[in-house]
Formats: structure tokens, C-alpha cells, sequence
């Protein structure tokens, strides 16, 4: 038997599990002369995962995707407004095809929505997973007639190759006289690290008291992401959406960071996903695949077109998509395990840059920054080795709570991670003073929190600055190849300001 991923139980609860006999004394039968079949049936009619963690969708998964899902017959959520949580209205995550005139008419075909939940083990505190169940006994044949069901033991196995997976013991259920009957099942055997469950089958069993268990005719059949904690707020374009659990972020999320435990383990394997540059990138995602990509190219248009064309001819292919969608793609990844990070625009400090302070001097001349910054034509991108873009007004980086202190991930170049460094405050120089940077040093995680790049992080990602040479008695003459004159302990003009656009840290 196969434990090493999930929680040993007491040895009553191995016991049980492992019994093909169902619990209580068997009451005496009367034998017949002929073996007759069983006169009832037993049937899972709805199931709901209880004390889980809601997934969110913006397109739903089709036959052949990674991700187990049948939505039913639920509309599909808009895709001009923020992923929606299915299922909605307290309907149950499972049911069968309901095969009757009605049901048939309502369209109610088989469901299985996916859940997650955290991880056995993880520091954070979780209610315990369980299962409300209902069941439906029925005449074994059209014209036999309905006895009285009582009570049966009824339980859940997932029977695997090598061992059990997850399971749930024995509850006694009471049925009515219609043939119904509902209860509650702990769900036992969760794994202990992060992991994708997607189409794990539940085989259910039925008993009298002291009698042999024997399988229902139909399986339940699900998806359950395990994450490490329990989710932050994930971060999309639309500003109205501060949801967490989105399908594709657990998706990617759990399969990057698959077998891992602890916010360690999972950020380092999530990072690696970034690392080297990776052609065609996992996500799917090509970073600047056109020379001019919309304005609205970040992780929620590209995920959703990325997930539309996987019933497409055009599955596979890369989607075109801006340093945005790779910071929030890193971003959405690491909330769902509950790491906290921050969204961060990088831009040449220009806020005051055609004022005579924001001169600054280099080679004896002065200059004024201007609103560009040099990338290395040659400096590969997530999936584009050949970037044509050189010139940016700015670009889009992530911050990232490790333990008690900040580090800045380059999520579109894969570099980093880079410390922030804790410099003194600046002011804005006067005539004659030292040419220092103006602003804080300090990441504060606090949205529109305004702080100095890290000279590293520069000096690997950044070519030079677009500069006009100052001069009232000549022409303007731009200059390209200024270098960043940033350091970290005492920054000068030219460099680069951070400003956090969002955040879901809750604490510093």
C-alpha cells in the first residue's frame, strides 16, 4: 500500500478501510432455494465538496483537457467580465445524467465541476474537507416494487494501481420510504504536498450492517487541485477582480509546483517555469510575438484565448502576450498557494524631467532623462529569442514576500531574484548639490508606493536611457547610450522608479 504522499490514519480507520465488511452484526437471512438478485439499487443522486476552496472560470474546460471538467448545462460565464465560481447557486459539484422526460427537457447531463483544497500538513489552518452525499434507492427492475430500504453503510474508495488514494469511512445512511437518503462523509487522505487530482474516479460501496460491501454501478469522477496554502487575492487587468482560485493559475500552478511543500519549494519550482528562457513557454504564452501588441495583452485576454484555441486548429500554438501577462501569470500562480507578492511598473524617473532639477551630469555635460529606456535587443524574452522591441515608456516586474523580506523577479527576462535593498531617503537636489536620486529607496508592499529599482536588477535588464543633452544656446541632441547611474546606497540620475500597481499583501 502506497502512503508516501498522503496522512497514515489511526489503525481503526486502516482497518475499516481495508474490511470488505461493513460495520454492526448481519441479521439473520432466510435462504431461498434459488440465489435471488438484489430487489434494490443504490445510486450517488448529487454531491458536494464541503469546506473547499472555490474554482473560478472564464472559459470552461472541453474533452481533452488537462483539467476533468463537465459543466453541465451551466451558461458560460461572459468573457467581458470577470471568472465566475461554479458551481453557482448551492448546486451540487457532481451529479448524474438525469436521463428522464424532464431531465432530458432541462438538458441535465452528468456534472463534475472542480474544487481545490490545501494540502495535509501546511501550517495553515483549514475546517477538514467532507462530503454531503445524496443517494437514491430504486426497484432493481422496472416492474419490481419498492421494499423498504432502512439503513445502509455506504463509502467512497479511490482505488488506485498501487494503493488507495483517497477515501472516506463508513456512515450509516438512512433511507425513506421514496428511496432517498443524505449524510455527511469526512474525506480522508488529501495529499501532503501539491498535486493536480484531475479525473480521480470514487468508487462507492454499499453494505448492510455486517455484511460484504459491494461497488455501485456508477463512479463519481472529479478534479481536485491540492495547494500548499490557502490562497491570496490573484491579480488580472480588470480592476473590478480580486478573486483568487482561477482554474488556469491552479492549473498551472499546481502542475509547476507538483510534489513540493512549503512556500520555499513552491516558489522555486513555480520560478523555474521562468528561468532560461523556455521556447514555447509552459504557459503557452509568447512575450511579444507582434512588434505592437494591444494595449490589453496581459494574463486575462491571453489566458482566455490561450484556453479558447485549445478546441482549435490552432492549439499549441503560442499566444501573443505582453510583460504584464507574464508578471501576472507569476503573480496568479504563486496566490493560489498563498504567497503574497506585488505587481510592480518600472520607468525612467521623468516626473519631473524638464524642470532645470532634474538635470543631471555625466561627462562634465547636463542632461534631462526622457520617458525611454534601452532593452538589449539581443536580452531573450519567455518564448522570444528574437525581441524587436528596444525602446519602453516601461515594463512590468514582480515582488515577491519571502519570510520577512521583499525580492524583485524579472518574470519576462527570467531574472533574479533581486534583493531590495534599504537605502537612507533622498531628496530632491538643490542647485549644487549632490546629483542623488529623489525618492525612497524602501519597498513598502502598499499600492502607488513609489520606490528605486534595484541597481542589479538595472545593470542586467537595462541598455541605456533615452537623453536629451541640455543646452539653451544649441539644438537638443538625443542621446541613446547613457548608461543607469543608479546604486544602491546612493542612486544618481539616470534610473529606473518602481511603483507597486497592486498588492495582496495584508501585512508587513
Amino acid at each position: 500500500m502506497d502512503y508516501q504522499t498522503f496522512v497514515v490514519q489511526d489503525v481503526k480507520s486502516i482497518q475499516e478501510l481495508h474490511s470488505r465488511i461493513a460495520p454492526g452484526t448481519a441479521s439473520p437471512q432466510v435462504q431461498a432455494c434459488d440465489p435471488s438478485a438484489p430487489d434494490l439499487v443504490f445510486a450517488v443522486e448529487s454531491l458536494w465538496f464541503m469546506n473547499h476552496i472555490p474554482v473560478e472560470h472564464y472559459v470552461f474546460p472541453l474533452p481533452g483537457d488537462p483539467v476533468y471538467c463537465l459543466p453541465g448545462n451551466a451558461s458560460a460565464p461572459n468573457n467581458l467580465l470577470p471568472p465566475q465560481a461554479f458551481p453557482a447557486n448551492g448546486e451540487p459539484h457532481w451529479r448524474p445524467a438525469d436521463n428522464s422526460p424532464l431531465g432530458r427537457i432541462r438538458r441535465l447531463v452528468e456534472t463534475s465541476w472542480p474544487v481545490a483544497y490545501v494540502r495535509t500538513g501546511s501550517s495553515t489552518p483549514t475546517p477538514p474537507p467532507w462530503l454531503r452525499v445524496e443517494f437514491k434507492a430504486s426497484p432493481a427492475t422496472s416492474s419490481g416494487k419498492m421494499s423498504k430500504p432502512g439503513s445502509r453503510w455506504m463509502r467512497a474508495v479511490e482505488y488506485r494501481a498501487h494503493g488507495i488514494g483517497l477515501y472516506t469511512p463508513p456512515v450509516l445512511v438512512h433511507f425513506d420510504e421514496s428511496g432517498k437518503g443524505e449524510a455527511d462523509f469526512p474525506l480522508v487522505g488529501i495529499p501532503s504536498t501539491v498535486t493536480m487530482l484531475s479525473g480521480l474516479e470514487l468508487t462507492w460501496e454499499q453494505a448492510e450492517s455486517g455484511r460484504e460491501f459491494t461497488p455501485m454501478e456508477k463512479r463519481t469522477k472529479h478534479t481536485l487541485f491540492i495547494v500548499d496554502a490557502v490562497p491570496k487575492p490573484g491579480r488580472f487587468y480588470m480592476h473590478a477582480y480580486q478573486g483568487g482560485a482561477l482554474l488556469d493559475a491552479l492549473h498551472f500552478g499546481c502542475t509547476w509546483a507538483d510534489g513540493m511543500a512549503g512556500a520555499p519549494q513552491v516558489l522555486a519550482a513555480i520560478w523555474r517555469q521562468f528561468v532560461g528562457t523556455p521556447d514555447p513557454h509552459p504557459s503557452g504564452l509568447g512575450y511579444w510575438l507582434t512588434t505592437n501588441p494591444l494595449p490589453e495583452d496581459e494574463f486575462f485576454r491571453a489566458a482566455r484565448l490561450r484556453r479558447l484555441a485549445l478546441s482549435t486548429p490552432q492549439a499549441g500554438q503560442k499566444i501573443n502576450a505582453s510583460c504584464t501577462s507574464f508578471a501576472q501569470l507569476f503573480i496568479n500562480c504563486l496566490a493560489v498557494h498563498g504567497i503574497e507578492s506585488a505587481e510592480v511598473k518600472v520607468f525612467p524617473a521623468v516626473s519631473t524631467a524638464y524642470s532645470a532639477k532634474a538635470r543631471f551630469e555625466y561627462n562634465g555635460k547636463d542632461y534631462v532623462l526622457g520617458p525611454t529606456f534601452l532593452v538589449p535587443p539581443t536580452a531573450p524574452a519567455q518564448g522570444n529569442r528574437n525581441l524587436q522591441r528596444v525602446d519602453s515608456p516601461h515594463h512590468w516586474v514582480v515582488c515577491v514576500r519571502e519570510g520577512n523580506q521583499w525580492r524583485l523577479y524579472e518574470t519576462s527576462f527570467g531574472l533574479g531574484p533581486f534583493a531590495l535593498k534599504q537605502a537612507p531617503g533622498f531628496t530632491e537636489p538643490t542647485d549644487g548639490s549632490p546629483n542623488f536620486a529623489p525618492h525612497r529607496q524602501t519597498f513598502v508592499p502598499k499600492k502607488d508606493h513609489e520606490f528605486i529599482a534595484p541597481a542589479a536588477y538595472e545593470q542586467a535588464t537595462v541598455l541605456g536611457y533615452m537623453c536629451t543633452f541640455f543646452d539653451p544656446r544649441e539644438p537638443a541632441n538625443v542621446l541613446t547610450q547613457i548608461p543607469s547611474g543608479n546604486d544602491d546606497f546612493q542612486p544618481k540620475r539616470p534610473y529606473l522608479l518602481a511603483r507597486v500597481l497592486w498588492t495582496n499583501a495584508t501585512g508587513t
